[in-house]
């Protein structure tokens, strides 16, 4: 058996690094944290599809119109609204998406869920310095 060797030198750990180093994954999940904290106070802690207002942090949520998985509109702010837990965990419910969908008409105008849906269809990578720029934008002090 071959000894294991241990951690490679010169390597820091990842919070310890510029800036412009930090993994990919934690400048993304940093800017998931800001914006869907910003919109949540924003908005007042009341869910767009069923109107409750929650103060509980954890049962109020930063929910799509448009899944997380079409990164065109992952961090699109007319794609986002606060929901409560039930509400963006039953999207899938035809009822709960058209009431999101009336309310984003409502705010947007008649024209935000085609123009959703374009962004959904386009393929899109952020870069770290639009990741960046979304922390700084909508980081809550």
């Amino acid at each position: 058996m071959k000894k294991r060797k241990g951690k490679k030198r010169g390597r820091k750990s990842w919070w310890l690094r510029p800036q412009s180093t930090h993994p990919y994954a934690k400048l993304k999940k940093a800017a998931w944290d800001a914006i869907s904290l910003a919109i949540r106070i924003e908005e007042n802690w009341t869910c767009i599809t069923c109107g409750i207002q929650l103060l509980n942090s954890s049962q109020m949520q930063c929910g799509h119109y448009i899944s997380r998985r079409k990164m065109g509109t992952f961090f699109e702010r007319r794609n986002l609204a606060a929901q409560c837990r039930n509400c963006n965990y039953n999207m899938h419910n035809g009822q709960i998406h058209s009431i999101f969908a009336e309310k984003l008409i409502e705010r947007y105008g008649v024209n935000v869920i085609t123009e959703l849906n374009r962004l959904a269809a386009k393929i899109k990578k952020y870069s770290r310095e639009e990741l960046l720029a979304i922390i700084n934008k909508y980081n809550v002090k």
